[in-house]
């Protein structure tokens, strides 16, 4: 089974809007992230997304892009919810969950090296990581940086 983790595009800073909206930048870099992603037909087929604007905004541009129509808000993806509830709730394959830092960073260091705290990448806003859950060992397949596409 394959999952994706990706971090919301750029939003403004929350001294101009609380809500924190993505950015115009933050939603060209999205779409430039996904319109790679669409060239090379991965087969995402749901996304799920914190409900936050900023991660919302950002699951709607990759769904544009990508063609799902499955697109809802998942609890438990917030910056400082727990990373083993959510683990546990994996359970989708081909989804890609669109969340926020640190939660993505203790989410893919948990997977992968059993530790929240260890480190094994540091995401970058619309950056996208691709996981391969169900064998022997959890494996970070690929990282996409939104500074390569």
């Amino acid at each position: 089974m394959k999952i994706y983790l990706a971090q919301h595009a750029e939003a403004i800073d929350k001294s101009a809007d609380p809500a924190r909206p993505i950015s115009r930048d933050g939603a060209v870099t999205a779409a430039r992230v996904a319109a790679h992603i669409a060239r090379h037909d991965i087969g995402i087929t749901a996304i799920r997304h914190s409900g936050k604007l900023r991660s919302k905004q950002t699951a709607e541009v990759y769904a544009e892009h990508l063609g799902v129509s499955d697109i809802s808000e998942m609890s438990g993806m917030n910056p400082n919810d727990d990373v083993r509830a959510f683990i546990s709730g994996l359970n989708l394959d081909s989804t890609l969950y669109v969340g926020h830092l640190p939660h993505l960073d203790k989410t893919l260091s948990c997977l992968i090296g059993g530790n929240r705290d260890q480190g094994v990448l540091i995401f970058k806003n619309s950056g996208i990581a691709c996981i391969e859950l169900g064998g022997a060992e959890p494996s970070l397949l690929w990282y996409l940086s939104p500074d390569i596409c």
